[in-house]
């Protein structure tokens, strides 16, 4: 009976993970280079500034303990940005004819220093010049506490200057967008902005490597037009060319945790209906 429970759990997990659709990682081993790419991204880029940022002298990567894990982080200074070449193709779950990527999810390993109250490290932005506002926020009520969302619409406090687990799941519709945010696993808060909202292709959609601008393919990781960021340590981060459900962000653990790769998934389930083989045979 044993046997059959294992498989169901682990058969249960391959098409979660999936259906998740992992584009591209980088995991920060002292490089900026992708740890995982499904073959349409890139090395990230270290830059400074608000509207066309500028690249960093170097990169300084150092060793953390990361939940359970020592491993090396990439630290970043308030200014920074990492402009991603995330992967993800056009896509539009809706059927709205999207040029660009309207479903997506970005992962991220990160531990901020303490700002003041009322202050602001953005988490993303989609602008193809780092030109305008972020487009997703941590909002300051203390040195170690702070709210996350965008537009006015914020909640989850949580401690930043701990490492925690990221995500933020964005599902773009014709009259809005839905934006779910969790930290570790947990939703913490949603925006629901529709209808009248960000539409299909506005705001809060990313440009696409098939989007025939080669220069605008990625997004930028906190990033700010005018300095509403801050400086820290990132360890991990991920895109999904898909809204996770809150099930599978649950499934992808806390900071540390490896973010599994879709191979070794599908791995998983082979091993797993190879045991159940030599089992019932036994």
């Amino acid at each position: 009976m044993r046997s059959y429970a294992f498989l169901a759990l682990a058969l249960a997990l391959v098409p979660s993970v999936a259906s998740a659709g992992l584009a591209s990682a980088f995991d920060f081993s002292g490089t900026l280079n992708p740890s995982f790419d499904a073959g349409h991204s890139g090395p990230l880029a270290h830059l400074n500034g608000g509207n066309n940022p500028t690249a960093v002298g170097s990169s300084i990567f150092s060793n953390e303990t990361v939940g359970a894990v020592s491993k090396q982080v990439l630290n970043f200074a308030k200014g920074d940005t990492l402009f991603a070449l995330h992967g993800i193709g056009s896509n539009d779950a809706h059927a709205n004819g999207g040029a660009y990527v309207n479903n997506y999810t970005i992962l991220m390993d990160v531990k901020f220093d303490g700002q003041s109250a009322n202050t602001y490290s953005s988490l993303f932005n989609t602008s193809a010049t780092n030109g305008n506002d972020g487009d997703s926020f941590l909002l300051w009520s203390s040195g170690n506490a702070a709210d996350v969302g965008i537009q006015g619409s914020y909640g989850g406090s949580f401690n930043p200057t701990d490492w925690h687990r990221l995500a933020i799941a964005v599902d773009i519709f014709p009259d809005g967008t839905e934006l779910s945010y969790y930290v570790d696993g947990t939703q913490v808060h949603q925006r629901i902005d529709r209808p009248g909202g960000q539409p299909t292709d506005g705001r809060f959609a990313l440009y696409s490597y098939n989007d025939n601008d080669a220069a605008s393919d990625g997004v930028f990781i906190l990033g700010d037009e005018d300095g509403d960021n801050g400086s820290g340590q990132i360890s991990m981060l991920a895109f999904f060319d898909s809204t996770l459900t809150s099930g599978e962000v649950q499934a992808l653990g806390v900071a540390g945790d490896a973010v599994p790769e879709p191979a070794s998934m599908a791995a998983l389930g082979l091993g797993a209906l190879a045991l159940l083989r030599r089992q019932r045979k036994a």
